[in-house]
């Protein structure tokens, strides 16, 4: 699926629910993603209380899905900063991405049953990807694994492992669904590294439209501080000019709680751009506090808190650039 999206490698590929220890609260929905002795959030667990000192800080990391803004000036081979782009849209791209490399790798004809097993090297470093997958060229279906050691793409590097299952539709070669298990899969980015465990599912829609869920917990390393991406499920549409994408869910930080997200107004992100350029996101707390992210071009957003509970924006941060 050919989306538009920024301007590197991993544009060729139409883009975290991990049930974690007893004492977090029961959510709705998603499969259980946990890893045995695995990441664990031991954070705040109740509805977050936002304030004019939290909206800023909870608005970016939730969309940016655990991900700080200043973590995000990689750069690709152009130059140009892919900060603002969605992080959980760059991981699921670069995922899938590789998965269709590996499933490429085959032999060309048709047969009922093919083992795939080969290394490919990254072009930025001594890293290396290393893949199994059984693949029926008759029905699409697929399964495997795939092991990232140090592999470097557009200034990103990866290590861990994935197990994937998935259906390719061979006459018009894209994924008509796609499920991705991480476990203590890591990337480092813009200096800080994050180790990740979950999963991703995807489903194809149409040749245009595909949707997403997600459920990852995301370990900062310089801080050791977990954040949980909680039955994310996006819902991505490429339109002639632009990629249009709606986000609901829920963004558990470990300082504040969590925030319940919706997407009032579509985010756009149009050809060339990294960030929306439209858009809006509803971050929702406790006592009917509420956070407004506003896209308000595609270098710029603007966030809005009402803190208070009586439906209006009385803060907001001015217009800040990615």
């Amino acid at each position: 699926m050919k989306l538009i999206l920024p301007p590197v490698k991993f544009l060729a590929m139409a883009l975290l629910m991990f049930l974690v220890s007893m004492t977090m609260v029961a959510c709705g929905g998603g499969k259980d993603a946990s890893v045995d002795e695995g990441i664990q959030y031991t954070g705040l667990t109740n509805p977050a209380v936002i304030t004019a000192g939290n909206a800023e800080e909870l608005a970016t990391l939730a969309y940016l899905g655990g991900y700080g803004p200043a973590q995000l000036a990689v750069r690709d081979g152009s130059e140009k900063s892919v900060g603002g782009y969605p992080v959980l849209l760059y991981l699921y791209n670069f995922l899938a991405d590789s998965v269709q490399q590996a499933r490429q790798a085959g032999s060309p004809g048709a047969r009922a049953l093919e083992l795939i097993d080969d290394v490919e090297y990254s072009a930025c470093s001594a890293g290396s990807l290393t893949y199994s997958l059984q693949a029926d060229d008759l029905s699409g279906e697929f399964s495997g694994s795939l092991t990232f050691n140090d592999y470097c793409e557009n200034g990103v590097t990866f290590s861990g492992g994935i197990n994937v299952t998935g259906v390719l539709d061979i006459s018009d070669d894209l994924f008509t669904s796609l499920s991705l298990d991480l476990f203590e899969f890591t990337m480092a980015i813009g200096g800080e590294s994050y180790t990740l465990d979950g999963y991703i599912d995807s489903m194809l829609v149409s040749p245009t439209a595909f949707e997403l869920i997600m459920d990852l917990l995301l370990v900062e390393g310089s801080t050791g501080a977990v954040y949980w991406v909680n039955d994310f499920f996006l819902s991505i549409t490429e339109e002639t000019f632009y990629t249009e994408i709606q986000v609901s869910g829920r963004f558990y930080s470990p300082l504040d709680g969590y925030v319940e997200l919706t997407t009032p107004i579509p985010m756009r992100i149009y050809g060339g751009d990294n960030a929306p350029s439209e858009g809006m996101i509803i971050l929702s707390g406790d006592f009917n506090s509420s956070v407004k992210l506003e896209f308000v071009s595609s270098v710029s957003f603007i966030v809005h808190a009402d803190v208070d509970g009586d439906d209006t924006f009385e803060w907001n941060t001015g217009e800040i650039p990615w």
